[in-house]
């Protein structure tokens, strides 16, 4: 609080006072006044039965609601309310203790405590309290001395443990540490000059030593990192920065002090790079780019025989086009096709013969994949797979080989076999389902190819109990057949007016078995 604001306040108060003690016992307890003299009232005093003042209500908009409010005991000033916003909300109240502010709370538009500040002997803030989330708790807090900002403290994910501390030296930023997943030790500490960050430490991987050295420019860009990968104690990684912007990569990547990995950037694209992973002296994979800072190939030895095996193709920076050569004829057997950055199909020739007989294509919006097969070489699928995620869901099969699927498999959303469905002419005739460890539990045949259920078969810990057929075609079953553990007929049943209920009852007795 500035040092005219507390004289006039403090005028305002002895005024107040010395009119409410001059005021006789049966004058009116409420008092109007024009402060602005525009012929409108904007300011109500009320007094008790005493003449003692109680509270001044300001209303400087003439909006009928007083956006300021002072409250008196015994005649002395104890609270301010303000509505800050016009919104006809108070939300700031100033608590008063021995006529000077001791502490402040700021309201949201719910009424709910969002800020308090404490002030000292000195009228100085000492302490502010923060609620940024709106849920009711103080999870940063501002600590002053002398009226001026020394630290902070803020509880991010209200544990009820700071996770971010920062230190000021004359209002500025000092030095900044945080614990970045509330583990409770502070695993990134910052150090600033004239309120930019100077240099950075960070334990990336939280086992409480720290990996990750920044050091920036006097404008507070980055202008070098160095970095140890998990548990290897050795910087491997160097990047150097040139204004902010990143123009230099070195990587050590088996951490024996040998940086075979060199990326060289020019406007913030890659224009070369070089891997000598067998640290012989000579790269063994070259990337190439195009006069207008574009990835145009890449062509690698990836087992160092000094015959080139993987190549990938690029477009507008884009990958195109993924080749590799397996058995190492110089002739790619793997092939994986990309559109505007996203992986649209990969094929493969797993003998070798020159002929991708395996295609996989990521481009159907039903399926993440569909894979197919030409098992037997001629030309003709085999077998159509179809997957959400990694989990297999369905399998067509063709077992003839003549275009028509004549088998599908379907599978539930942990892979498990739920049904399968037998085709001829591409009409279903028989349908298998299936339950835990793919022991089958009933079966559905289609006898007539009529698209109705003509028989069914029931199963018991994947032993065939019962089997029901509908011989008049009436959609109701009309003779029923069990079987032992042997799976042989111990019973038929008839039912033979075809009201639904068995007319003729055969039991087989000491049923041979081996028949």
């Amino acid at each position: 609080m500035t040092t005219t604001i507390k004289r006039f306040i403090a005028g305002f108060f002895i005024t107040a006072v010395c009119f409410c003690l001059t005021l006789p016992a049966w004058a009116e307890k409420r008092i109007d006044k024009d402060l602005d003299e525009d012929g409108r009232m904007d300011q109500m005093l009320i007094y008790d039965d005493s003449g003692t003042i109680q509270r001044i209500e300001t209303d400087n908009d003439h909006d009928g609601f007083a956006e300021r409010r002072q409250f008196y005991e015994k005649g002395l000033p104890v609270r301010i309310e303000r509505d800050l916003d016009n919104d006809q909300k108070i939300d700031c109240m100033d608590y008063i203790e021995n006529e000077k502010r001791a502490r402040q709370e700021k309201l949201d538009p719910k009424g709910r405590i969002i800020q308090i500040s404490f002030f000292d002997e000195k009228g100085q803030v000492k302490l502010i309290k923060k609620d940024t989330t709106n849920n009711q708790q103080f999870d940063t807090l501002y600590h002053f001395i002398d009226g001026k900002l020394s630290s902070s403290t803020k509880d991010t994910n209200e544990d009820g443990t700071p996770d971010i501390i920062t230190r000021f030296k004359n209002t500025l930023p000092a030095e900044q540490e945080k614990d970045s997943n509330f583990d409770g030790r502070f695993d990134i500490k910052t150090w600033f000059s004239n309120s930019l960050p100077k240099r950075q430490e960070k334990d990336t991987d939280f086992d409480g030593k720290t990996d990750y050295f920044a050091e920036f420019d006097k404008k507070g860009q980055l202008a070098k990192t160095r970095e140890q990968s998990q548990g290897s104690q050795k910087i491997n990684r160097v990047r150097f920065y040139r204004a902010g912007e990143l123009y230099r990569i070195e990587e050590d990547h088996d951490l024996n002090g040998f940086f075979e990995t060199v990326s060289l950037m020019e406007n913030q694209k890659i224009v070369k790079t070089m891997i000598d992973k067998n640290q012989d002296g000579k790269p063994d994979t070259d990337i190439l780019f195009t006069a207008s800072q574009e990835k145009k190939s890449l062509a690698s030895d990836s087992d160092f025989d000094g015959k080139k095996d993987v190549w990938q193709f690029y477009e507008n920076n884009l990958l195109v086009k993924f080749e590799k050569d397996g058995n190492k004829d110089s002739k790619p057997d793997l092939r994986v096709m990309y559109k505007k950055g996203e992986k649209i199909s990969l094929a493969r020739d797993a003998d070798f013969d020159g002929y991708f007989e395996i295609l996989q294509t990521y481009t159907d919006p039903q399926w993440t994949m569909v894979m197919t097969q030409d098992v037997n070489g001629d030309k003709v699928i085999d077998v159509r797979s179809f997957y959400t995620g990694a989990v297999l869901r369905k399998t067509e099969i063709d077992e003839d080989s003549d275009g028509i699927m004549d088998l599908i498999e379907f599978h539930d959303q942990t892979g498990a076999l739920e049904k399968v469905e037998e085709s001829t002419q591409g009409k279903i005739h028989l349908t298998w389902f299936y339950g835990p460890d793919k022991k089958i539990i009933r079966g559905e045949e289609d006898k007539n190819r009529d698209g109705k259920t003509d028989i069914w078969y029931f199963y018991s810990n994947g032993i065939l109990t019962t089997v029901e057929e509908d011989t008049n075609l009436d959609g109701k079953p009309d003779l029923w057949e069990s079987y032992d553990e042997t799976q042989a007929v111990v019973k038929r049943e008839k039912d033979l007016d075809f009201d639904g209920t068995p007319d003729f009852v055969d039991v087989v007795e000491n049923a041979d078995v081996n028949s």
